[in-house]
């Protein structure tokens, strides 16, 4: 009688071994995963102006500080403001001139 014969044998040890490698190489990677996410979020909690941050009946205030522009022959200081909001340019055109 001629034949082939293969067998394998369960070891618990190295089971348990590879599994307990598992298991830490999936936390770590859970872990890594929450502290990017945790920087991502603060990044964004200080870049953004939250929807209630504002409430209706309250404003938001500041001031701009230019220099003085140059005036023209006649007497009026022209330019302008470029105000960005997302990825929308507004333009404030301004004369100034003594009254």
């Amino acid at each position: 009688m001629n034949g082939t014969y293969a067998a394998t044998t369960y070891d618990p040890a190295r089971a348990y071994a590879a599994q307990s490698l598992n298991n830490a190489q999936t936390a770590a990677n859970f872990a890594a995963t929450e502290a990017q996410g945790q920087q991502r979020l603060g990044e964004l909690q200080n870049t953004i102006l939250k929807d209630n941050t504002v409430l209706p009946g309250e404003w938001i205030g500041g001031i701009v500080v230019l220099d003085r522009p140059a005036k023209a022959a006649d007497g009026v200081a022209r330019y302008q403001i470029d105000v960005l909001f997302g990825d929308e340019v507004h333009s404030f055109a301004v004369n100034q001139a003594r009254g």
